[in-house]
C-alpha cells in the first residue's frame, strides 16, 4: 500500500498558509492592494512547490520503511530459534498469579 496523497495535501496546506501570511503581513504593513495580491500569489506558488517536494520526500520515507517491514515479515526464521520453539504460540495458564482474581 502506498501513500499517494501526502504530497498534494502538504503542498496545498503550505500554499494556503504562505498565501495567508503574505496577505495579512502586507495588509498590516499598509502596502498597496496590487502589491499585496502580487506577493501573496508569489508566496502561494513558492510554498506549493516547497510543500510538494517535502511531501514527496515523506512519501519516499514511508514507502521505504513499509518495504523494510514487509521484508522483515517474510524473512525465514533461523533454525536455532525454530528448534527452540521461539515464535510459536504458547498457551498461557489462566490460573497464574497475574491472571487469578482469588
Amino acid at each position: 500500500m502506498t501513500v499517494q496523497r501526502t504530497a498534494p495535501l502538504l503542498a496545498s496546506i503550505t500554499a494556503l498558509a504562505g498565501f495567508l501570511v503574505a496577505l495579512v503581513s502586507g495588509m498590516l504593513a499598509g502596502n498597496l492592494a496590487e502589491s499585496i495580491i502580487e506577493h501573496s500569489i508569489l508566496a502561494l506558488g513558492i510554498c506549493f512547490v516547497g510543500g510538494f517536494l517535502v511531501g514527496r520526500l515523506i512519501e519516499g520515507i514511508i514507502d521505504r520503511h513499509a518495504q523494510e517491514l514487509r521484508v522483515d515479515e517474510e524473512a525465514p526464521m533461523p533454525e536455532e530459534l525454530a528448534e527452540a520453539g521461539v515464535g510459536e504460540d504458547q498457551i498461557v495458564d489462566s490460573s497464574s498469579e497475574l491472571g487469578s482474581a482469588a
